[in-house]
Parts: structure tokens; sequence; C-alpha cells
């Protein structure tokens, strides 16, 4: 994937040292932008090193259903929160408490609605920066989850969905990928009709069946602000994990999952990483995986781990690093 192997080639070339909270030290710059196009055609999981889908996607679910305890992640072996966790594997009230209860308000069920009912509002945004719960630096993160503050302020800080008319065109193309990756979603006969409309040139023809059978009008995009991104370990699960949440949240809203846009302040490298980081940037890149989401329909706490198949990721091998804490 040439936009985090270019980022990476960045960091290195031109970033400077600057200390950080861990002690590990960093090459950093601040502010940084890429875009990640239709993400429903081609799926932007790494490929120049195995990234691990499976805990891209528990972790997703978990946040969806506003759990703050580590107990769901360590059932599904998932362990990228266990050091912060308290012994009773509370993390204090982290992402999934600020999407689904901010002071009372559930902000991803406030987004879906506005989805489905206001599309083009400019205010479709969810924020996980609760200056009320922040942790207290005096802390170390256990003792902030035990204290009732966030383990950890979160990285990833707001998240703002948008969303277009397609044109006809694009509204059949993505009918033909659909009906391509699941043949069994829509019927041979409307396939057939379908396409004999546009072989005739009468594209609104054909787009009249198409809403007959509901298949969606908009396509959704997301931009995330990230504050702080640790480019080699940290940044592959998240361009996954709000991809994904992209495709999550399109799938509920009959919507076709449009760009994600990955907007970062802080971003670094940690001085540990960098000779891996090299070789990331260096690395083989493949084709983009695709993602099908079988969740269409359901409530937000419904959505499991079956609801999604990853078709067709291949990747260099897995590189392991040290987290630092």
């Amino acid at each position: 994937m040439k936009q985090y192997q270019d980022l990476l080639k960045t960091i290195i070339a031109a970033a400077k040292k600057k200390d950080d909270r861990t002690g590990t030290g960093t090459i950093s710059l601040f502010g940084h932008q890429m875009r990640f196009k239709d993400v429903h055609r081609a799926f932007p999981l790494v490929t120049c090193k195995k990234t691990n889908f499976n805990a891209v996607v528990h972790e997703l679910i978990w946040f969806l259903r506003g759990e703050t305890n580590i107990q769901y992640l360590k059932d599904n072996n998932v362990k990228i929160w266990d050091e912060w966790a308290d012994e009773d594997g509370n993390l204090g009230p982290v992402y999934g408490k600020q999407w689904r209860d901010f002071n009372g308000v559930d902000q991803i069920q406030s987004v879906i609605n506005d989805l489905k009912s206001n599309p083009d509002s400019r205010r479709m945004i969810v924020s996980a920066w609760n200056p009320e719960v922040l942790p207290d630096i005096s802390f170390s993160p256990n003792e902030n989850a035990t204290n009732g503050k966030q383990a950890l302020p979160p990285c990833h800080t707001m998240f703002q969905f948008y969303t277009l008319e397609m044109s006809d065109d694009e509204r059949i193309q993505a009918f033909c990928l659909d009906r391509s990756r699941s043949p069994d979603r829509y019927s041979t006969d409307v396939y057939y009709d379908v396409m004999d409309f546009c072989n005739d040139g009468d594209l609104e023809s054909a787009c009249v069946l198409l809403d007959e059978i509901s298949f969606p009008t908009r396509r959704l995009s997301c931009q995330l602000y990230q504050r702080s991104a640790d480019c080699f370990l940290g940044v592959p699960f998240n361009i996954a994990s709000y991809s994904l949440l992209t495709i999550v949240i399109a799938g509920l809203t009959n919507m076709i999952p449009g760009d994600f846009v990955h907007t970062f302040g802080d971003y670094h490298i940690y001085n540990n990483h960098i000779d891996l980081a090299k070789e990331a940037s260096e690395r083989k890149s493949h084709a983009l995986p695709y993602v099908v989401f079988n969740g269409e329909g359901k409530d937000l706490d419904q959505i499991e781990f079956s609801d999604f198949d990853l078709i067709g990721y291949r990747h260099e091998p897995f590189m392991k690093a040290a987290v630092s804490v």
C-alpha cells in the first residue's frame, strides 16, 4: 500500500528527534493527510507486513458495543489493550464509552439517525476527546483506570462522516461489484434486467430497477483526526479500523462505502522501530483485498465477527515490535 510506505519514508527522511511520554523517544513530524479511495472496492489493509484483521474486527465490535473492559478482547485472543488495563481488566471511560455514552449522548446512534434522516448534514461527528475524563499524568494508566479516568487519552480523537448522491453510472458500477462478490444477494433476473437496460444505454431505467430493490443511492466517506500516531505499529491498525467502521456504518444506513481520509497531528516513529520502518517501507506491496459486510439490518449491539469476510489478503511476513507503554 503505497500511501503507508510513503508515509514511513517521509518520516525517516525529514522527521526531527522528539521526546515522548513513554521515554522511548521518537522521530516526529506534524500535520499530514492520506486518502484511501473507495474502500468498498479495495480495503486498505497494509500488505508490506501482515496486519491482524481479526484483531481489528474484534476491537471495532468492542468499541461499537460501548465496552471498556478487556474481557471480550481476551476471550477472542486480542491482547492490544492488556498493558493499560487495571487488575480487573478495566480501562476507564475510553473509546467505546465516549462513542456510545458521551455524558449521556449515544454519538454513534445519533450519527446513524442523521445519516438516515439528514444525510447532507455537516454535523455528523463523533468525539472521543472528553476533558472531564482525561487521565491524570501523575498516575499510571492502570491507576487512572481504577480511579474512573481513561487509562490513556484517545489518540484517534474525532471522526466525521460525509455523504454524496451517486451518479447513475456510479450506482450501477457499485451494484455490479456487489453482485460479483455476493451473487446470492440479488436475483439473477434483476441483474440481467439491469444489464439489458445498460446495454441499451438506458441507465435511468436501470436505476429504477435498483430503486425497486432499495439499492443504495449515496456514498459514505469518513475522515479521522488522529492527534498522535505511532506510524509503525498503530497506524496500519487505525487505517483498517476506520475503513472498516465506514463499511459498517454504510451497511447500517443503506449506503455504499466511499473514501477514508486519515489526518494526523503528531505522527512519529519510535526510535526502537526506525530500522523496522525502513525495512517495511522498502518491502514488496501487494494488491489490496476487499471486505464483505453481512450485518445489514442489524442493531449496533448485534454486530458480530461472523458478519465480516476478508477476501484476497496477500501480504509480506509479520514484523514484531515492542510497544512503548
